[in-house]
């Protein structure tokens, strides 16, 4: 079979062409542009509760060390300093004991608005006053109640990925661009990984540091040490000299 190529015939060909081309080329511009294929279903990350306990361990590193070690899947992928956080909270009671690299365990007590404070270089108890902004051993707990991780939200939300065995959502700030550009893209300056199946958190780099989560059944009861109640209850013997009618009027 002869084939007779004219110059309408060659046209239409380039035109079919152009046609083809311009959908294979447009079409993943129109699906970004719509709802994401991994899209966030349910909550970012589940708050703690009233009742819970939880470890952290945290280290600051620069961000050159921190980026390597998420890279390698290990937050212990380089030799660097490691605090050890364990936390837990019943009622009105929080408990949060500390261990320093050198392996020294210091502690805090919060009995509703009441923080004892044992420093791991101390011997003994003392009731912080200070506020926060003076305050070394502040707490603050968050959004979620991790301590970290306020920032993380659908609005910051990548997309699923496996990390360390484990299907994870992946946040961060910022967040890459949707389509490919030449421009030098910026690395992230926060990120997290969650637990896909029960939203707690695995690990947050922010900050310059990087907290790796372990979350544990919270505690059936919790109450302050003796020697944090006996502590008190002298430090309230000191003060009646100088509370003792003050609120009477004359």
């Amino acid at each position: 079979m002869i084939l007779f190529y004219t110059k309408k015939t060659n046209r239409n060909y380039i035109g079919f062409c152009k046609v083809i081309f311009l959908v294979i080329v447009l079409l993943p511009l129109f699906q970004l542009n719509g709802a994401p294929e991994d899209a966030l279903d349910g909550p970012a990350m589940v708050s703690t509760g009233t009742e819970f306990s939880f470890v952290i361990d945290s280290s600051s590193a620069s961000d050159e060390v921190a980026r390597k070690n998420f890279k390698d899947n290990s937050i212990f992928a380089n030799p660097i300093e490691i605090n050890h956080w364990e936390i837990s909270k019943f009622k009105n009671i929080i408990a949060i004991v500390i261990t320093n690299p050198s392996g020294q365990k210091g502690q805090i007590w919060i009995d509703g608005s009441c923080k004892l404070v044992r420093p791991p270089e101390g011997t003994g108890f003392y009731v912080d006053e200070d506020p926060p902004d003076r305050d070394r051993f502040n707490i603050d707990f968050g959004k979620y109640g991790y301590c970290h991780g306020s920032w993380v939200s659908a609005d910051n939300y990548v997309g699923k990925v496996k990390f360390n065995g484990l299907e994870a959502l992946y946040f961060c700030e910022p967040k890459p661009p949707k389509v490919a550009s030449s421009k030098l893209v910026k690395p992230p300056i926060r990120e997290a990984w969650v637990d896909l199946k029960n939203r707690f958190p695995i690990y947050i780099k922010e900050n310059g540091s990087i907290y790796s989560y372990k979350i544990l059944p919270p505690p059936s009861s919790l109450q302050l040490p003796i020697e944090a109640k006996n502590y008190l209850a002298r430090r309230a013997e000191a003060l009646k000299p100088f509370t003792t009618g003050i609120n009477r009027h004359p």
